[in-house]
């Protein structure tokens, strides 16, 4: 029976008295042993030394193994590059320090600075039942004790976690009998699997069930990212509130949160970038948010923009407050102008004014304009008039001089200066004239030079024999055809195989010529001369092979020189110096039959032999070994006795010297021929004898009665 919902015990180690599973004073109930999960958490604390290792943790005997999960905190802050709360993975661990990965095996992470406050690391280990720690039940209550030396250090923390597997493994069968206790067992573990699945899920993120249906759907909750794509991604919800990925990089977002910080604090300098909370400067240079308002960049920033009175802020222009100073001066001046102007230009007047609008003297060059005439007038000083100046609207040939204009274009071409103008009619007719008298000279490769008159001839460029032109816009395009025969091709033309005939080839300079190449490696064919071929091919002029001294200085012989030369060319083999050497070793006259050699040779002359047919006849070698047996066969024996013969051989000869058991019986041996050296150990003794019924008196029996008691008695 399951009365409680707990499954789970978390306390800090004050002892290591074994301890009861249960929780807030109520029994945990545990149907197998192996249903108990036990966790341990440590914590230590290491320093860095950022001066001398950008990647180890100091912490001398830490007991970390690689690949086993920590998180990491500070008192204060942590070094610049090591991520706070979250899961990593040690590396590269030694006795005294280790590194840490955001991955099993990966990469160091690299810390910038030696952070502040005391750093801690925590790691959680699952503990193994039997080696770690044992557990007892009584029922359903169940009491760990830890293993000796495996005891957890005072305030480590403890988490005892009920986990069941999700397994049935009671077979009950049909119309058979079971026990209550059977199905209470299945009973409780699928109310413990309950419970654990609903710890599970009650750990987890999920919809409220006071939500409507539509704002709670399983499309909104499921993720459909795949591994790849939620790699260093962190969950979001999209515009429709359906679970999802971001699109940010995780692994990124310390260095985005440094590069921001970058971009909107860093003074004095430039803006630095990071990868892996490495800073390095950005290209091109760039500043900060807080250098271009109130530091010194190189294009000045806000501040020097709104309030540099001194200088230029940069490239020769100057703030806002020095522009004002300047306007402010400008202003004073423009009132100055302003008068000067007024007193220039006296504006719009009924009639002409006889001073200015200060009342003071005219100026020379002073204007007004004439409302009632509708002129511009200006003043002439000298002649203390006022001279209208206004351009009437129809301009024509009258308002100018007659020495201005030129109305002939004999005109244009004798007048080259600026100061007169040339009416349509002198320009058309100067343009005719030019036009008309205009040629254009060309020549071809024959038939002279050549002109046709621009303005009433065309010229015709024809084609030939294998040249077509064509015109198009105000191009002419010349093209030829392609060619044919030995010599192929539009643009790049090819010589046909076996084209080129000995007649087609150049003629050599003189007789007596090779075409070949001694001038270096390869290049161009050049005419070599007998000379130099006799020089590169080794050959003396007027070479003779049958020359006594070319023959001998090439290791031969000449016929003159050889005694027995049609014996030597009669040789078959090849005649060595083994050869010589074997036949100097032979006496003259040498005779294999000759008594002294045959014995010389270890060999025997017939007449040595007494029966030299038998000698012959041997067909096997007859040994010392088979004339020693020989020696040892008796004259006239013979292998064929009879059984009869052999008995009687051995009745006649046999003595207590042949006797070896019991192979041969009491008839064949003779009186007084077993001693007591011939009797067996394990044969009976005198007392056993003596105890033998009918062989009372066995002491004063026979040798031969004693002797067959010892065979058959015994």
């Amino acid at each position: 029976m399951i009365t409680t919902e707990l499954d789970r015990y978390e306390f800090t180690v004050a002892n290591t008295d074994p301890v009861v599973f249960r929780s807030g004073g109520t029994d945990i109930p545990i149907r197998d042993a192996s249903h108990i999960k036990v966790y341990v958490t440590t914590t230590g604390t290491f320093t860095v030394n950022y001066s001398t290792s950008n990647v180890n943790l100091l912490d001398t005997a830490h007991g970390h193994v690689n690949g086993q999960e920590l998180t990491l905190s500070a008192g204060t802050t942590l070094p610049t590059g090591l991520p706070a709360s979250s899961i990593c993975y040690v590396v590269n661990a030694t006795e005294d320090d280790f590194e840490v990965s955001l991955s099993v095996g990966g990469s160091s992470l690299v810390f910038i600075n030696n952070g502040s406050g005391t750093l801690t690391w925590t790691k959680t280990l699952l503990k193994t039942i039997t080696t770690d720690y044992t557990v007892a039940l009584v029922g359903t209550t169940a009491t760990i004790s830890w293993a000796s030396g495996k005891e957890p250090a005072v305030s480590d923390k403890v988490l005892f976690l009920r986990e069941v597997t999700f397994e049935q493994n009671t077979d009950l069968q049909n119309n058979s009998q079971f026990e209550a206790e059977s199905v209470e067992s299945q009973l409780d573990l699928m109310v413990n699997m309950s419970q654990q699945l609903k710890n599970i899920t009650g750990r987890q993120l999920r919809f409220s069930n006071l939500l409507e249906a539509s704002d709670a759907t399983d499309a909104a909750a499921t993720l459909t990212a795949t591994a790849a794509g939620r790699a260093n991604k962190t969950l979001r919800f999209d515009s429709e509130g359906r679970l999802g990925v971001s699109t940010v990089n995780l692994e990124n977002s310390e260095d985005n949160v440094l590069d921001a910080k970058s971009w909107a604090t860093e003074s004095p300098g430039s803006v630095n970038e990071y990868e892996e909370a490495v800073a390095s400067a950005v290209s091109p240079t760039a500043y900060s948010a807080k250098e271009h308002a109130v530091g010194s960049p190189p294009d000045g920033s806000a501040k020097e923009w709104a309030t540099t009175t001194t200088d230029a802020v940069a490239g020769g222009l100057y703030s806002a407050k020095q522009y004002a100073i300047n306007a402010a001066a400008s202003a004073t001046a423009a009132e100055g102008y302003t008068d000067a102007f007024d007193d220039r230009y006296l504006g719009s007047k009924s009639s002409a004014p006889t001073v200015d609008n200060d009342g003071a003297t005219l100026t020379d060059g002073a204007l007004y304009f004439n409302t009632t005439t509708d002129r511009m007038n200006v003043y002439n000083l000298s002649t203390t008039t006022w001279l209208d100046i206004t351009i009437p609207s129809a301009l024509d040939t009258t308002h100018f001089s007659a020495s201005a204009i030129v109305t002939q274009a004999e005109g244009i071409a004798s007048n080259d200066n600026e100061t007169t103008i040339p009416t349509c009619a002198a320009v058309k007719d100067f343009v005719d004239t030019t036009v008309t008298a205009q040629d254009l000279d060309f020549q071809g490769d024959s038939g002279g030079a050549l002109n046709i008159d621009l303005d009433s001839e065309v010229l015709d460029i024809a084609g030939g024999t294998g040249i077509t032109t064509t015109g198009s816009g105000n191009e002419v395009s010349i093209a030829h055809d392609a060619h044919t025969g030995d010599v192929t091709g539009a643009t790049t033309l090819t010589i046909a195989n076996d084209a080129v005939t000995y007649a087609k080839m150049q003629n050599v300079s003189a007789d007596e010529r090779i075409l070949g190449r001694v001038s270096g490696a390869d290049g161009v064919i050049e005419e070599l001369t007998k000379a130099q071929v006799l020089t590169f091919a080794n050959v003396e002029d007027g070479a003779d092979v049958t020359d006594t001294t070319n023959v001998t200085a090439a290791g031969a012989l000449m016929d003159s020189e050889c005694a027995g030369l049609a014996a030597l060319k009669a040789t078959t083999g090849t005649f060595l110096t083994a050869d010589q050497t074997k036949l100097d070793g032979i006496e003259a006259n040498a005779d294999v039959t000759d008594a002294t050699n045959v014995t010389a040779a270890g060999a025997l002359m017939d007449s040595e032999c007494t029966d030299l047919a038998a000698v012959k006849a041997t067909e096997e070698p007859f040994t010392a070994a088979l004339l020693s047996k020989l020696n040892a066969i008796e004259t006239s024996a013979t292998s064929d006795q009879s059984a009869s013969e052999i008995k009687t051989l051995l009745e006649d000869g046999i003595d207590s010297v042949h006797y070896v058991n019991g192979s041969i019986d009491t008839e064949h041996i003779g009186d007084l021929q077993v001693t007591a050296a011939k009797v067996a150990a394990d044969v009976a003794t005198q007392a056993e004898l003596d105890t033998v019924s009918g062989v009372a008196n066995a002491a004063a029996t026979t040798g031969k009665a004693i002797a067959m008691a010892i065979v058959f008695g015994g």
